[in-house]
């Protein structure tokens, strides 16, 4: 008589294997996608801060070549636009990114949601001058960052 060699798995427990990691691929495969999207949105968001980061200390070194507009602060006008930092000449107070990026890590700068490289040259931060805090105020918005 023949003795049966039951060393190997059954189709059942194979199967069951089977199933079991396409279960879990389910579930995962959402929540590494979620994560890989959140970490780009922190990365292009870093890189906003970076660069205001570059405009603040460009505003630091430049500060005693800043021009006010003819705007006063009153008490309806709590900040004033910047008409010229240096020989830059600066329109609805947009400083663009091409004046600063001698502060930049970079001249490169590439957006981490979808590799597309920063246009500097129409990329800009808005700088106003704020009359109660006498500081200057930064933004950065996405509609500010044109990507090629």
């Amino acid at each position: 008589m023949f003795k049966l060699n039951n060393k190997g798995f059954s189709l059942v427990e194979v199967l069951a294997v089977v199933v079991i990691l396409g279960v879990l691929a389910v579930v995962m495969v959402p929540a590494v996608t979620n994560i890989i999207n959140q970490n780009k949105e922190d990365n292009l968001n870093n890189l906003k801060k970076s660069i205001l980061s570059a405009a603040k200390t460009y505003i630091s070194d430049n500060r005693y070549n800043i021009t006010l507009d003819n705007s006063t602060c009153d008490s309806t006008n709590t900040s004033r636009g910047i008409s010229k930092i240096g020989d830059n000449i600066l329109n609805d107070n947009k400083l663009f990114i091409s004046k600063i990026s001698d502060y930049l890590s970079s001249t490169k700068i590439i957006n981490p949601k979808d590799n597309s490289e920063l246009n500097i040259e129409n990329s800009y931060v808005i700088i106003k001058y704020d009359c109660n805090s006498r500081d200057y105020i930064f933004d950065i918005k996405d509609n500010y960052l044109v990507w090629n």
